[in-house]
């Protein structure tokens, strides 16, 4: 791994995957705000139901994951994670806050993920 003039350079078999080193940052930065079991969970049920306000996500959670003692802090901690790393935005409406996923986002994160698959399958089949 080298870091050149601002792109990332990973190599391997022959193979070089050139990435923007600010973008990989960032990447990074998202990556572990979705490597975690209830923001997964978030993620999946805005994907379900576009906008969800805190109150309606907790309860929602609450059923899903089987834990009656899931506080509504912890939910909203978890949506600033969320909303920080781009994956969701929050807009207040009177005196609820709604989130939503931001689908663009989302969408070159899965981008990313298949393109380091891809290249990661091709170096294994050239072991």
């Amino acid at each position: 791994m080298k870091v050149k003039n601002q792109v990332l350079k990973l190599t391997g078999a022959g193979d070089v995957i050139e990435l923007d080193y600010i973008k990989f940052r960032i990447m990074k930065f998202v990556f572990k705000a979705v490597d975690h079991r209830l923001r997964r969970k978030v993620i999946a049920l805005l994907q379900e139901t576009p906008t969800l306000y805190v109150g309606q996500i907790h309860k929602k959670l609450k059923v899903k994951l089987r834990q009656p003692g899931l506080k509504q802090a912890t939910v909203s901690t978890n949506l600033a994670i969320l909303r920080k790393a781009g994956i969701c935005i929050a807009e207040k409406k009177g005196k609820f806050v709604y989130y939503s996923l931001i689908i663009d986002n989302l969408e070159e994160l899965a981008f990313v993920v298949e393109t380091l698959y891809k290249k990661y399958k091709k170096f294994k089949e050239k072991k």
